[in-house]
C-alpha cells in the first residue's frame, strides 16, 4: 500500500522572493530547517524567514506548504547534499522521492527566498540514446530545439520509454512525439497513440462540477450526504459535515486512499483499483470517523474525488463516461478520451513500464474510483482539451479554473491547481501517474501558453513540462 500513496498529485512548486547576501554558514541553515521540517515545527521555519520574506508570503501559506505540499506527499528528509558550486542549490531526499531546493540566506542566516523543483537526475552521457534519436520533431526552431534538449535527459534514462508533446503558443499549435510505444519495437508513438493520464481526470471530474453548480444540480456548499443514499453519521467533524467544495479543493479530511482498498475480490497491487466498486467506497464512508474539521488543511485525497464521480452519476443517472462525452469531449472536439474497462481490446495503446526498474507493468482500471484517474486519451484529444480550457470555451470550463472558497488560499479550483507562477503569473495545472505512465497538463493564461506531456513511463514528466513552460513564458 504505501508504493501507492505516491500516485495522484506530484508535488510542483514555485517559491522565490527576493534574495540578499549570502551567509556565511548556509549548511546551519539546512540542517535547521531539515530538522524543524522533520519535527512538524513548521511555523519556526516560518521564524527563520527574513523580514521582507514574511511580507510577501503569510505564516499559513509557509506552513500549510510544507505540511500538504511536502510532508504530506514525500514525507521526511532523509538527506541533502550540495549541488554546485556556489552551495545556492541542494539536492533534498525524501522518503518518497527528491526535490531541488534553491536556497538563500542573508548575512544573518536567516532565509530570504527559496525555490523547490522537481530534481532531474544528471545524466552523464552527451551522446542522445537510440531512443532519444527516434522523433518526429524536425528540429529547425528555437523551440523544437529546446524540446529536444530537454527531452533528451528524460530520455537517455534507459528506465523510460517514449513522450509526446503538445505546445500551444498563442494560435500556434505544435506536437512531437519521441522514443517507443512499446520498448524494442522501434515504433513512435503518433497524434493517436492512447496513454493512460491518471489524475488528469480529475480535471475533467472538476469541470462536470461545474456544469452540475451552473445548471443548479448542485451547490458547493451542500452536505455530501444530501447526494448519497443510505445513514452516514460519521461524515462530519464536530457537528460541520463535508461539503461538495470539499471534495473539490481536497480540504474533506477523507484519506488519499481508503482502508479498505485491499480487501477487494481478486485484489492486484498492479492494477489496485480493479475491483474497487460503489458499494464498498460507501461501506468504507459509513464506518470512517473524520479526524479533522472540513474545510481546514488540504489533503490531496484519490478517495475525495472518487466520490465526487460517484455523486455525479447520481444526480444525472447517468454513466461518467456519458457525462464526458456530452459536457467535455463533444464540446471540446474529443473523440478518443474514455475510461479503461477490464476486457478493452483497444490496440492502439501504448504499453507503460514502472518506474522503478523500467519493466512492463500492467494497465490500470479505476473501478468505481474512475473519477480520480481513470481516463484514457490521445494528444490529439489532450491538445484539443488543453485549448478548450484556455479559451474557457463555455462557463462550466470557464468556472472551473476559479478558487474553489478556502479558509487557506483559494489556490486549487474545481479540482485544478492554481499556481502563481514568476512575475505574478497564474499557472493553472494537473499532473497524473499511474504506475506505467505519467502526465501534465498546464498553461498560464496570461501568455496563452500551455503544454500537454504524456509518457508510457512511471517516471515523472513534471520536469520536462515545467522547463518548456518556462522557456516560452520568457519569450
Amino acid at each position: 500500500m504505501k508504493a501507492l500513496l505516491k500516485y495522484g498529485l506530484t508535488t510542483i512548486v514555485f517559491m522565490a522572493y527576493s534574495c540578499t547576501s549570502m551567509a556565511q554558514n548556509k549548511e546551519f541553515v539546512i540542517n535547521a530547517l531539515a530538522d524543524k521540517y522533520n519535527t512538524g515545527k513548521y511555523t519556526d521555519i516560518y521564524g527563520m524567514l527574513t523580514d521582507d520574506f514574511k511580507k510577501q508570503a503569510r505564516e499559513e501559506q509557509i506552513t500549510g506548504f510544507f505540511s500538504n505540499n511536502l510532508k504530506a506527499q514525500l514525507g521526511n528528509i532523509i538527506s541533502w547534499k550540495a549541488d554546485g558550486a556556489d552551495n545556492a542549490n541542494y539536492v533534498v531526499r525524501f522518503e518518497n522521492g527528491k526535490l531541488l531546493l534553491k536556497l538563500y540566506v542573508d548575512k544573518d542566516n536567516n532565509i530570504s527566498g527559496m525555490q523547490w523543483l522537481p530534481y532531474k537526475e544528471k545524466i552523464v552521457a552527451i551522446e542522445k540514446s537510440t531512443r532519444a534519436s527516434m522523433t518526429d520533431n524536425p528540429m529547425k526552431t528555437e523551440l523544437q530545439l529546446y524540446v529536444d534538449s530537454e527531452v533528451v535527459a528524460y530520455l537517455n534514462d534507459t528506465v523510460n520509454s517514449g513522450l509526446s508533446i503538445g505546445v500551444i503558443s498563442g494560435k500556434k499549435i505544435e506536437s512531437y512525439h519521441y522514443g517507443e510505444v512499446e520498448k524494442g519495437s522501434g515504433k513512435l508513438a503518433t497524434n493517436e497513440t492512447i496513454y493512460e493520464i491518471g489524475s488528469l481526470t480529475k480535471t475533467f471530474t472538476g469541470i462536470l462540477l461545474a456544469h452540475a453548480v451552473n445548471e443548479g444540480k448542485m451547490k458547493l456548499d451542500d452536505d455530501i450526504r444530501k447526494y448519497l443514499n443510505g445513514s452516514y453519521t460519521k461524515l462530519e467533524y464536530a457537528g460541520k459535515p463535508i461539503l461538495i467544495k470539499h471534495l473539490a479543493n481536497h480540504t474533506s479530511g477523507l484519506p488519499r486512499i481508503p482502508d479498505n482498498l485491499e480487501v477487494q475480490q481478486s485484489y492486484d497491487e498492479n492494477d489496485p483499483y480493479r475491483n474497487y466498486n460503489k458499494a464498498m467506497i460507501l461501506e468504507y464512508l459509513k464506518n470512517l470517523t473524520v479526524a479533522t474539521e472540513p474545510g481546514g488543511k488540504m489533503e490531496y485525497s484519490n478517495l475525495g474525488v472518487g466520490l465526487l464521480g460517484v455523486i455525479l452519476e447520481n444526480v444525472y443517472k447517468k454513466s461518467l463516461q456519458e457525462l464526458v462525452n456530452l459536457y467535455i469531449n463533444r464540446p471540446a472536439g474529443m473523440k478518443n478520451t474514455y475510461f479503461a474497462k477490464a476486457g478493452d481490446k483497444n490496440f492502439n495503446v501504448a504499453k507503460g513500464y514502472r518506474e522503478k526498474d523500467g519493466q512492463l507493468t500492467p494497465y490500470w482500471h479505476l473501478g468505481d474510483m474512475k473519477a480520480a484517474g481513470g481516463l484514457r486519451s490521445n494528444l490529439v484529444d489532450m491538445i484539443s482539451f488543453l485549448k478548450a480550457n484556455m479559451d474557457d470555451i463555455n462557463k462550466d470550463f470557464s468556472l472551473s479554473h476559479t478558487p474553489v472558497p478556502s479558509k487557506n488560499d483559494g489556490n486549487v479550483g474545481f479540482c485544478w491547481m492554481l499556481a502563481k507562477a514568476p512575475q505574478q503569473r497564474t499557472l493553472v495545472w494537473h499532473n497524473g501517474a499511474t504506475f506505467g505512465f505519467t502526465s501534465f497538463c498546464g498553461y498560464i493564461p496570461e501568455k496563452k501558453i500551455g503544454i500537454v506531456v504524456l509518457s508510457n513511463s512511471g517516471n515523472s514528466v513534471d520536469e520536462v513540462a515545467m522547463q518548456l513552460l518556462k522557456q516560452l513564458s520568457e519569450k
